[in-house]
């Protein structure tokens, strides 16, 4: 296992950025780190009222926009949601066809209705799908079907439907849980458990889902997909899956196992070092941060957020916990989201923007807790 050491400190205003360049100690792990933020994000909230407030947030670390979500679409509770390709998908959780669409660039708003009418043999319906792509999952409980999940894909661009693909056999199979699927760039897979109890899972081409991929996962532990890639991996060992071609690699033995917690989790692909969300062992006051696989050595890459509460307590922030973060490998800087004490004792949220040094580039005062981070 790699670390990644180096921290620095930083004092934060209410809504603006503080920049830093005040070197805590350690050393970089190759060449200088970022030293300026290049990109604009947005930040998923919670308020007191449980609704969901979005704040975009310009590379200079101005709040430039706050959108209370409940309220501009006109739906209650908190939605589950996908982020793909710029768009913040969410959608409604039983029984009706209901999702909205949040352009993260231009703050463009879309709520889609009426894209599938429940037959009055069909029921359990649930929602998922990514930026072009509504996913719509059903049950035949009263057909000759038994208790079996099926699907149905609406095409947003051509405002057009597929044709009802059989998925999975209801016991195994609950599109509801987050860790059974997963929708990127007009594909889909999902996990269930076939007759035999193996792992088993599904791929949709979402242009064309009549002819699902079916692959025999039983051996593999952790799932995620980039591009048309999706990568599969066991204990010290992991295979490619290609959507395009449907050619699988051979498996690749590794040194270490990857330390996710996930069954499925997000992520990005920079030569040859895929991200992935690292979970803390407790106790910890972080609960969450982020990592590095290198698909080449078979190793992680972990960063050392201890630095960064060393170097908050010297401005003046005691960490808490933290909450959510996202790498950005072409800038090589990590966002993320955490919860602190100031030294009135006043409990506070913020987002810091970290290079790979651990050095700390600049920190944000926000009103709530970071439930998710999205780069525009």
């Amino acid at each position: 296992m790699a670390s990644i050491f180096a921290c620095t400190s930083s004092n934060d205003e209410p809504g603006e950025m503080d920049d830093t360049g005040d070197d805590m100690g350690g050393g970089p792990v190759s060449g200088e780190g970022a030293t300026e933020v290049n990109f604009s994000i947005a930040v998923l909230t919670e308020n007191d009222s449980e609704e969901y407030m979005l704040y975009d947030i310009n590379a200079n670390g101005n709040i430039v926009a706050t959108t209370n979500l409940n309220q501009a679409f006109g739906f209650q509770g908190r939605p589950k949601y996908n982020v793909d390709n710029g768009y913040l998908m969410l959608f409604k959780d039983f029984n009706e066809a209901i999702s909205w669409r949040r352009n993260l660039k231009t703050g463009l708003n879309q709520t889609f209705t009426n894209y599938f009418i429940s037959p009055s043999n069909k029921t359990g319906i649930r929602n998922f799908g990514d930026s072009n792509y509504l996913i719509t999952f059903f049950q035949d409980y009263k057909g000759n079907n038994g208790d079996k999940w099926f699907v149905r894909i609406y095409d947003i661009t051509n405002g057009t439907s597929s044709e009802d693909v059989y998925f999975a056999d209801g016991g195994p199979f609950n599109p509801y849980f987050s860790g059974t699927r997963f929708a990127r760039d007009g594909k889909f897979f999902g996990l269930y458990r076939d007759v035999s109890d193996a792992l088993t899972m599904k791929i949709l081409d979402l242009n064309s889902p009549l002819t699902p991929t079916v692959l025999n996962v039983a051996t593999k532990r952790h799932f995620t997909m980039v591009d048309d890639d999706i990568y599969l991996f066991g204990e010290n060992e992991y295979q490619i899956f290609n959507c395009a071609n449907g050619s699988i690699s051979n498996s690749s033995q590794t040194p270490e196992s990857i330390y996710s917690s996930f069954q499925i989790f997000e992520s990005s692909l920079k030569g040859d070092q895929l991200t992935f969300p690292f979970t803390y062992g407790q106790p910890s006051q972080y609960v969450r941060g982020p990592a590095i696989y290198d698909l080449t050595e078979g190793v992680n890459i972990l960063f050392d957020l201890n630095e960064f509460d060393v170097a908050m307590e010297g401005s003046g922030q005691f960490i808490q916990t933290s909450t959510t973060s996202i790498n950005n490998q072409t800038e090589e800087v990590i966002v993320l989201g955490y919860n602190y004490q100031n030294i009135a004792l006043e409990f506070k949220h913020g987002i810091a923007f970290l290079n790979y040094n651990m050095e700390v580039i600049a920190t944000l005062e926000i009103p709530f807790e970071a439930v998710e981070i999205m780069i525009k």
